[in-house]
Parts: C-alpha cells; structure tokens; sequence
C-alpha cells in the first residue's frame, strides 16, 4: 500500500532566505517546509536561527501565524513590545501584527512558523513588500 503521508528531515527541505531584503535576515535561512511536502491550507516554515541571525520586523495582513521556539533563547518584538522568549513558548500573531526576532544569544533557537490562509504566501505575483518606516508589510498588488 502507498504512503498517503509524507516526510523529510530538516536538511531535505528546501531552503528559502527569505522574501523581505535578504540582507535583512542576517544569515537566517527559512525551510519551506509546507511546499516540500505538498501542505494546500496552511504554510509551515522551520528555521534553526544562529547567534546573530534575524528575521526583520514584518506584517502580514490577511494571514494569522503560530510561532512555536522550540529550543533555545531568541528576543521577539511584537508591536512595539520586547519579549525575552525561551524554549517551548508559542506566540500567535494576528493578522496586522507587527514583529520581529532576533537570535541574539550565544546558542542557536529553533523556531516553527504556521500560517493561515494560505493566499498571502503561495500567490507571490499578488503581494509585494513595502517598507514602511522599519517594518517590511506584504500589500496586494492591484490589477
């Protein structure tokens, strides 16, 4: 009988640096992990985050996100507000959230993303980013 499950291991996943300004990533390489596995309702990212890597403040505004620390120490930044997280904490972002994080410990942190509904992350000729003052937002691009 033919597996109707998939799955691979971290390193099989394909890498993506991010869809910001590479630059502002600071070496963070996000695994796309939803593609790679064929995932239709949600998007699944994973990253191991090295001491120093980053992800730039950003806003989605139609898609809510889970974001799950699973090792590790990182500084999150949501609206305006610095949160020290450790391991096993989760945060949920809703839609319009402004947030950031930075790995800035001496360990790496393992992080998990998911994120609903899908259409803000696979239809990419629909969206752009804009930079608004320090935060990246992902806009509509109308037709």
């Amino acid at each position: 009988m033919a597996r109707k499950f998939k799955m691979m291991k971290f390193a099989e996943i394909t890498d993506s640096f991010g869809s910001v300004a590479r630059e502002e990533y600071a070496g963070t390489i996000m695994k796309k992990a939803s593609e790679d596995l064929g995932v239709k309702h949600f998007k699944l990212n994973m990253t191991i985050m090295h001491p120093g890597n980053k992800i730039p403040s950003h806003s989605h505004p139609t898609a809510e996100e889970v974001h799950l620390l699973m090792s590790g120490k990182s500084t999150v930044t949501v609206d305006g507000e610095v949160i020290k997280a450790e391991a096993i904490t989760a945060f949920y972002m809703p839609p319009g959230s402004k947030y950031a994080l930075i790995n800035d410990s001496k360990a790496d942190a393992t992080w998990v993303f998911i994120g609903a509904p899908v259409d803000e992350y696979v239809k990419k000729d629909d969206y752009k980013w804009v930079k608004k003052g320090k935060t990246y937002v992902r806009v509509p691009i109308k037709k």
